[in-house]
């Protein structure tokens, strides 16, 4: 017997019926306004944003979009189902550090926090002491 694939929203609380969602997100643009390249980048915002390249870049990222009007159902058969299951909820990011060894600290952490293997407090003082390393050794 072979069974249809299908999506359902992983649980991230203890309530099924909460209105948050928690995830994290692939990619951050911004413009550094004093590196004289604000126009170049402005350009680049608005060709990557343009309806056919955003597509090609979700599709390639497996990334949900941050306007609307974008289908991405012919690039993955589970989108739609996953739209329709993330409808009218909150999606609440888990900012992730941008130095990989905070990352992996933070992941691994939550992981440990998420299976009861360690609570809030030695989650936090991991991370504090995670921290202090990296300005350590950027000092």
């Amino acid at each position: 017997h072979q069974g249809a694939v299908g999506y359902f929203n992983f649980p991230t609380t203890a309530s099924a019926d909460t209105k948050a969602m928690w995830g994290s997100y692939l990619v951050s643009l911004g413009i550094n306004p004093k590196n004289g390249k604000k126009d170049l980048a402005s350009r680049f915002i608005d060709f990557l944003f343009s309806a056919d390249e955003y597509k090609k870049f979700l599709g390639t990222a497996k990334a949900f979009p941050v306007k609307d009007g974008i289908d991405l159902g012919s690039l993955d058969s589970l989108f739609p189902d996953m739209q329709r299951a993330w409808q009218g909820r909150t999606f609440m990011t888990l900012l992730l550090p941008p130095v990989p060894g905070l990352q992996d600290v933070l992941l691994t952490e939550l992981q440990n926090l998420t299976g009861g293997r360690a609570d809030v407090a030695t989650v936090l003082g991991k991370l504090d002491d995670a921290v202090q390393e990296e300005r350590a050794q950027g000092a």
